[in-house]
C-alpha cells in the first residue's frame, strides 16, 4: 500500500516538473523568435566596370 502511494506521489512530482520544463522551453523558443534580420550585402557592378574599361581600350585605339 505505502509503495503504491509513494509511485503515485512521484508521478505526480514528474509531471509537475515535466510541465515546469516544458513552459521553460516555450519561453525560451518565444524570445528566440525576435532575432533580427541580417541586411543582405549589395553587389558591386564588376559587369559595367569591364565595359567601360574595354569602352576605353577602344577609344584609345582611334
Amino acid at each position: 500500500m505505502e509503495e503504491e502511494e509513494e509511485e503515485e506521489r512521484k508521478k505526480k512530482k514528474n509531471k509537475k516538473n515535466n510541465n515546469k520544463w516544458k513552459e521553460e522551453k516555450k519561453k525560451k523558443k518565444k524570445k528566440k523568435k525576435k532575432k533580427k534580420k541580417k541586411k543582405k550585402k549589395k553587389k558591386k557592378k564588376k559587369v559595367v566596370l569591364v565595359y567601360e574599361m574595354q569602352f576605353a581600350i577602344v577609344l584609345q585605339r582611334m
